[in-house]
Parts: C-alpha cells; sequence; structure tokens
C-alpha cells in the first residue's frame, strides 16, 4: 500500500491537499494520521477520535471519467466500501445513514467527508477521508451515539492491518463504478439504508414529520412517505435525523 503516515495532522484531507498541491499523487495513495487536531466529518461536523484509536485516512483516487453531476456516486461507494468492511467484523446491523454515516445499530461508528476537486465538467481528483471507531472504549455524549469494533466485539484491531483491507474495499467498489455498475452500487446502497421501511420522526425542509425512509434515488436524493401516502424528496442538508 502507498501510504504517508503522520502522528498528528490538522486532518488527514488538509494533508492531502497540501500533497496535491505539491506533486501529482498516484490513484489508491493514501494519507494516514494516528491523531487529527481538527478533524471534520461533512458541514463542518466535529470529529472526536483519540490519538492511536481509531481509523483515520484519506485516500485519492482521480475519477475523470465521472462526471460532475455524478460526483455523489463517490459517496456512494466510499459508505459501501466502509459496510463491507465493517461487514467482516460485525455480522449484522451494519446500515448507512444517508448521506456519510455508517451505523451500527442506532450507534454511529464512521464518517465520510469527500472533497473534490473539479475541472470543466470533470474531477480532476478526489480525497475520500473516512473516520472508523477502531479500538477507542469511552466516547462523549452524541446523537447519535458513538461505538467502535472494540465495544462491540471486544477484540483490539491492528490499525495498520485495518487501514490496507479498507484501501481493498474501497478500490473494489471504485471498481464497480469505473464498469458502469451504478445499478447495482444503488441498490446495494438502498439494501443498507438505516430506518429504511420504519417511522419515525424527521426535520423535512424545516418542518416536523413522522415518515418512513423509501429509498435513495439515482440522483442522490432520499425519499420518505408518511402515512397518508405523502411523499417527501430532500437533497443534503434539507433532512434531519432525531434521536430522542
Amino acid at each position: 500500500m502507498n501510504e504517508q503516515f503522520f502522528s498528528e495532522v490538522d486532518s488527514t484531507n488538509e494533508e492531502a491537499k497540501k500533497m496535491l498541491a505539491k506533486a501529482k499523487l498516484e490513484e489508491g495513495f493514501v494519507i494516514r494520521a494516528s491523531f487529527q487536531t481538527q478533524g471534520k466529518g461533512q458541514f463542518g461536523a466535529v470529529w472526536e477520535s483519540r490519538k492511536g484509536k481509531n481509523l483515520l485516512m484519506s485516500i485519492v483516487l482521480i475519477p475523470s471519467f465521472l462526471a460532475v453531476e455524478k460526483q455523489y456516486y463517490l459517496n456512494r461507494i466510499a459508505a459501501l466500501a466502509v459496510a463491507d468492511f465493517l461487514c467482516l467484523h460485525v455480522a449484522d446491523d451494519v446500515k448507512i445513514k444517508w448521506p456519510n454515516d455508517v451505523m451500527v445499530g442506532s450507534e454511529k461508528i464512521a464518517g465520510i467527508l469527500i472533497e473534490n476537486t473539479v475541472q470543466g465538467n470533470k474531477i480532476e481528483h478526489s480525497i475520500i477521508g473516512i473516520g472508523i471507531n477502531i479500538n477507542q472504549v469511552k466516547f462523549q455524549k452524541y446523537s447519535p451515539a458513538a461505538t467502535s469494533l472494540y465495544n462491540l466485539t471486544y477484540r483490539e484491531f491492528d490499525l495498520e492491518q485495518c487501514a490496507l483491507v479498507f484501501q481493498k474495499c474501497l478500490l473494489n467498489r471504485y471498481k464497480q463504478l469505473k464498469e458502469g455498475l451504478e445499478k447495482i452500487l444503488l441498490s446495494n446502497f438502498n439494501a443498507l439504508l438505516f430506518r429504511k421501511g420504519e417511522e419515525f420522526a424527521y426535520a423535512v425542509k424545516g418542518g416536523k414529520v413522522k415518515a418512513s425512509i423509501v429509498e435513495v434515488t439515482d440522483s442522490g436524493t432520499i425519499v420518505l412517505q408518511d402515512k397518508s401516502g405523502k411523499v417527501f424528496e430532500c437533497g443534503n442538508k434539507e433532512l434531519e435525523y432525531k434521536f430522542d
């Protein structure tokens, strides 16, 4: 695995940006860290991680074949790759919480932050930032609550080996995308969709509703339906999950 490891960085995504500004990196290059001083999730959310306990990494992809309007497929393959990795260790209840988190049961175990550099209608390169809770035991209070592989299996994991296995999971899903297997990827994503078919309270476009998640569409939006049959279709930032 072609990798640069740091004991401490602001974030692996930021480090990847610095490295890409200086030189080209080969596809699949990994930037990994023991600790991030400014780890973030999507929309600027803080990502908490104890030093040396979790998998904190960014992988560089060069998806020049992918049109800009389909860049959400990178999020799709990243989420599926995390689920593939977790299912090697946790057999049941691994789910993808749209758009960018991975859950085990009702607890969050992983987050994804993807940053793309666009030239015209093509993606020049993509930084796939991943945080997976591996060996951390205690977490601050979050909504949803956090968990780790250790808390689920009572086993300690080798982080370098985890990085290698996850990279393979991601590149396998990336290969499917390159081969045009978008329908399979979407079907796999929907099969793992968190809270699918179950009624819960949500904030949808600023209003409160009780509805069930139906599916994620090919265009990346999520569809919900309430008991009266009313359909809600949401893009990023238009759906807020409630965990009360």
